[in-house]
């Protein structure tokens, strides 16, 4: 990104009302009578406010508006509250620099910009919308011409407490951000409050596109239709920034945004690589988003993205690029529909849920579900939930009621919290049994009371079958190679005898509260439901559970671990550890559904006579 220099500033057109002393090559005249008129009409240009005749004469050819001559030489304006507005409608307009609402930051000076008809213009460089206080400044662009710059950045709402609007309208209009150039962003809400309304054409920006930059600005893209391109050259920057170091929001219901196709883009969504301030919300409910590169929610301040709809595709190349959800900072994503595809690369790529900060992943709502899926013929995709000892990573909701939504088939790693939740609706799962296993992990400290596996509001957990093959010690829930289960309602099973060439453990976690849990005197904290697949058996085995802690309350030294078998919870006579929260029971003989909890209370009845 350029800095944005107030002052003194060579050869540039402005429209303004009330300006400041700069240096500049034409004022477009608001102290005139004809406030409003078209840019071709040579008499509402002037040097500055004394000498009020068109240029004629050309100066060192710097830069041309329309047939005019510029480099020459402005002074303040005065006036209150004035307005300028200027109509494009036809093509071959240029200027080197253009500025837009360049007031005294007392005076709500005010300017205004429309395309239209065949209308275009090209900057040799920068456009700055909003360079002071007070200022507002608003396109329409309803035409089918271009305006673009040859080599520099567009600002929108340069200046703090300034308002800029952009209305982009017709499908075959276009704005261009350097169409050589190199270093070059499409700023939104720079360092005050703008708005760029993407409702057809096309956006093309030669590098970044940045929403909400500075520490107090304020951003938002609507998209509706058309296309956003960012990284449009072979640059070695692409990025889509939503809430830089100030507050930035997309809205995008259609359209097609597209980050780095021709070299690595990045998505932003809430600070940049070490700010901390930045609020960005990405809501996507239609249309398409492609990531050609790094996805970052929540790199160092707060992000959320909105998926209830649309597709948003993220591609990480031959780089291996990871899906960050939780950095640094606070990553948020809620996918209730559309589909959150990841493309498979040479290298195993990982979706994280909180790699070094805190991170949310919440699939589904009451309502509805999105699709999380990969593609293409590469590496598995692995998700990782809280992959730092400093961070945490919450995974939470459902994905299955008949038809599976959650389709990575990669490891599952979950040293964080996992939580099936079906929202009171009956029939749902948190189905992640396509994945190949799963672990915790490795090199992370799995738990001291809050991280594990739960089940809530009807919920059911499913997890990847655990291949067993001999009469030894498995764990569900946890590394095999972990001697100490301590992921909440994770287990062990020891195998004293085993018959068959092998097959799987499957284990689903249960919330209390769904009607297929049986009833009986107990009041229930957890139900496991174990089972064994393919060419496996055994008639003797041990159960440890790391059950509970928080549910059981105050009660956890009366904790019973009970099996339903026989059409009745049965008391199993287990062994308690307090200390390592686990409940173990011996020499059971068959799987079925095993319950942590207590047995309930019948009261007492007194008859006073």
């Amino acid at each position: 990104m350029r800095n944005i220099q107030h002052g003194w500033i060579a050869g540039m057109v402005c429209l303004v009302a009330g300006m400041q002393a700069v240096r500049c090559d034409a004022y477009w005249n608001a102290e005139r009578a004809a406030l409003v008129g078209n840019w071709d009409t040579a008499s509402q240009w002037a040097s500055d406010q004394n000498d009020m005749t068109e240029p004629t004469a050309a100066s060192d050819g710097n830069a041309v508006v329309g047939n005019r001559a510029t480099m020459l030489y402005g002074q303040s304006l005065p006036g209150t509250n004035p307005v300028a507005e200027v109509t494009i409608d036809s093509a071959g307009n240029s200027c080197f620099v253009l500025c837009v609402a360049f007031g005294d930051g007392v005076n709500a000076t005010t300017g205004t910009i429309n395309f239209t008809d065949s209308g275009a213009l090209t900057s040799d460089s920068w456009q700055q919308y909003g360079l002071a206080d007070v200022c507002r400044a608003t396109v329409y662009h309803t035409g089918t011409g271009a305006n673009q710059t040859d080599d520099g950045f567009i600002s929108l709402a340069a200046a703090a407490g300034s308002f800029v609007t952009y209305n982009l309208s017709n499908a075959n209009a276009s704005v261009t951000v350097s169409t050589t150039g190199t270093d070059d962003d499409l700023l939104v809400g720079t360092a005050g409050t703008g708005t760029f309304n993407h409702y057809s054409g096309t956006v093309t920006v030669s590098e970044d596109v940045r929403i909400g930059d500075s520490a107090g600005a304020v951003g938002e893209y609507n998209i509706e239709s058309g296309s956003l391109e960012a990284g449009a050259k072979s640059a070695a920057s692409a990025r889509l920034v939503v809430g830089v170091d100030g507050t930035g929001t997309v809205n995008q219901t259609g359209g097609t945004v597209d980050l780095g196709q021709n070299t690595l883009g990045r998505l932003y969504v809430g600070g940049e690589e070490g700010g901390t301030t930045g609020v960005g919300i990405y809501d996507l409910s239609g249309g398409t988003c492609d990531v050609f590169g790094l996805t970052l929610i929540g790199d160092g301040g707060h992000g959320t993205v909105d998926q209830s709809a649309g597709l948003m595709k993220m591609v990480s190349g031959a780089q291996g690029w990871h899906i960050h959800i939780g950095r640094a900072g606070t990553g948020i994503y809620n996918l209730t529909g559309g589909t959150l595809q990841i493309v498979e690369a040479p290298s195993i790529v990982s979706l994280f849920v909180g790699s070094g900060g805190s991170g949310t992943l919440n699939i589904g709502d009451a309502s509805g579900v999105g699709t999380l899926t990969s593609s293409g013929a590469g590496q598995p995709i692995d998700l990782k939930v809280r992959a730092a000892d400093s961070s945490s990573g919450t995974l939470r909701g459902w994905s299955d009621n008949g038809v599976n939504a959650f389709e990575l088939d990669g490891t599952l790693y979950n040293s964080g919290r996992i939580i099936a939740d079906s929202y009171g609706v009956a029939g749902r799962s948190l189905n992640l049994s396509v994945m190949s296993s799963n672990s915790t992990v490795a090199g992370v400290s799995d738990n001291t009371t809050s991280n594990g596996w739960f089940a809530v509001n009807k919920g059911k957990l499913i997890l990847p079958g655990v291949a067993v093959s001999a009469a030894t010690t498995y764990n569900w829930g946890e590394r095999q190679a972990d001697s100490t289960i301590d992921a909440v309602n994770s287990a062990r099973i020891k195998f004293n005898n085993f018959s068959g060439a092998g097959g799987d453990l499957d284990g689903e976690l249960l919330a209390t509260d769904r009607s297929d849990v049986p009833a009986g005197p107990v009041s229930l904290i957890s139900v496991h439901d174990f089972s064994l697949s393919g060419d496996a058996s055994s008639t003797d085995f041990n159960l440890t559970i790391r059950y509970d802690d928080a549910a059981a309350g105050s009660g956890e030294a009366e904790l019973k671990l009970f099996h339903y078998t026989g059409g009745s919870w049965v008391d199993t006579v287990a062994t308690l550890d307090t200390g390592n929260k686990w409940i173990t029971a011996s020499n059971l003989t068959a799987f079925s559904e095993f319950g942590v909890g207590f047995y309930q209370s019948i009261g007492s009845t007194f008859i006073v006579r």
